[in-house]
């Protein structure tokens, strides 16, 4: 049975993606540019991942991250969500600004879905899905790194796919998981075996 927190959670990041385009659409531009930190403009920190290259790119990662609230329950406490949203969205955009200087301009939420995608994962590794599933991660930003980023999806999104982001997604996600699993242990310990 899919929760009302996961619905409402799933409507306020469409809504958010919807504001961030139609604000993008009449010139404000919301988008992670190279200049971001030269310029003070923090707030493209976190809008670079709300706004995105087109409506249907924005169909896409609402579509990914609709499946990716439905495979981890885990996601249903809201602190666990934004927490992981806002840590992904700030590692992302300050390595692209820091580590990957030569991409120009950075818009889409892909990157935080494969992190959430990775935490979800790793969170729940005793599930057999959730190993095959960190593997195929590895395994497809592997790929767009070895192939460049060549991807149908740059022709959908009408702009290359910032492979970068992903990586650094699944980067921020081992980061963010590693503590949450030692809190888990650390609680499981102290009320002993189920």
């Amino acid at each position: 049975m899919i929760s009302t927190r996961l619905i409402l959670s799933l409507l306020l990041f469409i809504a958010l993606f919807a504001i961030a385009q139609l604000l993008q659409q009449t010139g404000i531009d919301l988008r992670l540019l190279s200049t971001t930190l030269d310029d003070h403009a923090w707030y493209r920190l976190l809008t670079g991942h709300l706004v995105h290259t087109n409506w249907l790119h924005m169909i896409m990662n609402s579509s990914a991250l609709l499946i990716t609230l439905l495979l981890f329950p885990v996601y249903n406490k809201a602190w666990l969500l934004g927490s992981c949203v806002l840590w992904n969205a700030l590692f992302i955009s300050f390595g692209i600004l820091l580590l990957f200087p030569q991409i120009g301009w950075y818009a889409g939420f892909s990157g935080v879905i494969h992190g959430l995608l990775m935490t979800g994962a790793l969170l729940s590794l005793r599930e057999p899905i959730s190993k095959i599933l960190v593997v195929l991660l590895v395994a497809k930003v592997g790929w767009e790194i070895w192939s460049g980023g060549e991807s149908v999806s740059a022709e959908l999104i009408d702009a290359p796919v910032i492979y970068e982001a992903h990586l650094l997604g699944l980067l921020a996600a081992a980061l963010a998981a590693l503590p949450l699993q030692l809190s888990s242990l650390v609680r499981e310990s102290r009320e002993g075996p189920a």
